[in-house]
């Protein structure tokens, strides 16, 4: 039987690829994958929704580059993986084995990640839910997604999505800004209240921290703070942290 193995990899040595051959051969596939990308990139730069084109035209461009790229990352890899086995069958074919072995985990949700995004079901900002956890995309990585709720941020590999599914909330969540004044009280200084205001909304997974958090002074006893939200519902949440910490709101404004 591993006399018939030997003889069945052995098929390969028909082929003669040397070392200088698979990289010009990978040489040449990243180099396509590199101007697809650069193409969709670039195409939200031409005008290709003036004149006889649609702007449902250029959606479909976008969603052909799209799909594109999508698959060949995997083709390309597959080609780069065979033309490496080819190198030297006898050797080069137990490595690939030892590979798929060790990141079996790794190449499973990959796989599973390359379903879940030609589903366009979702994207940064959707609100899903996962396995009974809830919260916002807010990145989608090779392996998985990030999910930002309540509690931080949870990965969730894209092979949970497949077995568990997952349920869209809301489409995108849409942010927003949240005005609010906060009365001084009697023992802290306004300084340390602008700091403790100032650590929480960075420190909250419900404030975007891509934006700035403005704390400005009223007065002598009242602070104005206006900050993003990240989904317009954490609105409730944030006032109830804010009270935990014994920063109690005077008036709210929400746009």
């Amino acid at each position: 039987m591993t006399e018939n193995f030997v003889n069945y990899i052995s098929i390969f040595d028909a082929y003669d690829i040397s070392f200088v051959d698979f990289a010009m051969s990978c040489v040449l596939l990243l180099a396509t994958y590199f101007i697809l990308l650069f193409l969709y990139k670039t195409l939200k730069y031409l005008p290709l929704n003036k004149g006889i084109f649609s702007k449902s035209f250029k959606a479909k461009i976008f969603d052909f580059f799209h799909d594109l790229i999508l698959w060949y990352e995997p083709v390309a890899l597959v080609l780069i993986i065979i033309l490496f086995v080819m190198i030297n069958p006898r050797i080069n074919f137990f490595v690939l084995l030892f590979f798929l072995i060790f990141f079996y985990w790794r190449i499973k949700n990959y796989i599973s990640g390359r379903f879940v995004k030609a589903s366009n079901r979702f994207s940064n900002g959707t609100v899903i839910e996962v396995n009974g956890v809830k919260g916002i995309i807010e990145d989608k990585t090779l392996f998985g997604i990030y999910l930002l709720g309540p509690n931080g941020n949870n990965y969730v590999p894209y092979d949970l999505l497949e077995k568990k599914g997952f349920i869209v909330h809301s489409g995108v969540a849409v942010g927003s800004n949240f005005k609010f004044k906060v009365e001084l009280e009697s023992g802290k200084s306004k300084q340390e209240l602008i700091n403790a205001i100032e650590d929480l909304c960075f420190n909250s997974p419900y404030v975007d921290r891509k934006r700035k958090v403005s704390v400005k002074e009223i007065g002598d006893q009242s602070i104005s703070v206006e900050c993003s939200l990240v989904s317009e519902k954490y609105k409730y949440a944030l006032i109830s942290v804010l009270n935990e910490n014994n920063i109690n709101l005077i008036t709210e404004q929400h746009d």
